[in-house]
């Protein structure tokens, strides 16, 4: 019994010295601002891909095209560890920057989750982004057109970024919460009618990504796609293929979203208290799979508003930062095989005892 657990900690020892060469590293000089060329090519042929609220994929019809021209300003939102780049037409996330860790051991340029994509086997450029907002039944996603943004400081040294906009004969006003450090941001949209008759509007949010491979080092299979959390399942991977082959939904009061690689991932967390329809499907079009969720409608009149808040996390397989802000979260960590290998010492352990 002494040998075998003497060989399993043998083991264990050299996994964990494994996964530490494996691990990307902060780099403590690279503070610098992102400077580089953030334009991004057109998209000229995105199309709706989520559904109306709490009802089937099919149901949804054609939304107008999105025109993006190639260079555009973003709005930057950062603390020491993260900065976001938002397009203020459609208040996407467009750009993520991990400020503290670098692409490469020896570079000292900063790796990026959301961003640019390039889909190799399809030959075409694309996209990964996160965006968040509200949806109408005559006129698809609103764009907020964010004009103005301006920020404060708040108690503990964190940030409060207001942005606002308007078009389409509604306002619109979004919160970002972002702590000192950390991969977390709080986001609150609201959105103010002036339009005369009452209208439906939907709160969602989406992450959209393609389907092209991340480049990446080691000998371990690692997952890339979709994971969702909810009541039916607290984990459950549903990857790129199962989107194609059938589009993904599920209702569930609290939960999450996120879409997970090699010791990154992206992850839209609501309130735990309501229910949401968890979707996953692929556009054509677009050539992304778009994972998300919506609420319940709101019906406003002239003058009054409807507001949806949700964390969104953008960055490294913190465990612990994942499990503080929610329960199973921090489940987006995969061993894989070396989960396998610490299961078998827990029970040789207690059967020693």
């Amino acid at each position: 019994m002494d040998v075998i657990k003497t060989s399993l900690i043998i083991a264990i020892g050299i996994t964990l010295y494994y996964l530490l060469l494996q691990w990307p590293v902060d780099s403590p000089g690279n503070d610098k601002t992102y400077s580089e060329d953030k334009s991004i090519n057109a998209i000229n042929d995105s199309e709706p891909l989520l559904s109306q609220p709490l009802e089937p994929l099919s149901s949804l019809g054609e939304s107008k095209e999105e025109v993006i021209s190639e260079e555009r300003s973003f709005y930057e939102i950062k603390n020491e560890n993260l900065s976001l780049y938002l397009d203020p037409v459609t208040g996407r996330f467009e750009l993520s920057q991990l400020n503290k860790i670098s692409k490469t051991k020896d570079s000292q340029e900063p790796f990026v989750v959301l961003g640019p994509t390039y889909d190799e086997g399809l030959n075409r450029e694309n996209i990964y982004f996160a965006n968040s907002g509200f949806y109408t039944r005559s006129q698809g996603y609103l764009n907020p057109e964010f004009s103005k943004i301006s920020q404060e400081r708040i108690d503990g040294g964190g940030t409060v970024y207001t942005l606002e906009g308007s078009s389409g004969g509604m306002s619109f006003i979004r919160k970002i919460d972002i702590p000192v450090t950390g991969y977390k941001i709080i986001v609150e949209d609201v959105v103010r009618s002036s339009i005369e008759e009452q209208v439906s509007v939907t709160p969602y949010v989406v992450i959209e990504r393609d389907g092209s491979v991340v480049e990446e080092g080691g000998l371990m299979y690692t997952y890339l796609g979709p994971v969702f959390s909810s009541t039916k399942d607290t984990y459950e991977k549903y990857d790129f293929d199962d989107i194609r082959d059938s589009s993904y939904q599920n209702k569930s009061v609290g939960g999450w979203v996120a879409l997970i690689q090699h010791y990154f991932l992206s992850a839209w967390i609501p309130d735990q208290n309501e229910e949401y329809l968890y979707q996953g499907r692929y556009g054509d079009k677009s050539g992304r799979y778009s994972l998300g969720y919506t609420s319940r409608d709101f019906l406003i009149s002239y003058g009054e508003s409807a507001a949806t808040k949700n964390t969104l996390y953008v960055g490294p397989k913190l465990p612990k930062q994942l499990a503080e802000i929610e329960e199973n979260l921090d489940l987006t960590v995969d061993y894989g095989f070396f989960v396998v290998v610490g299961q078998a010492y827990v029970l040789v352990v207690r059967s020693g005892s």
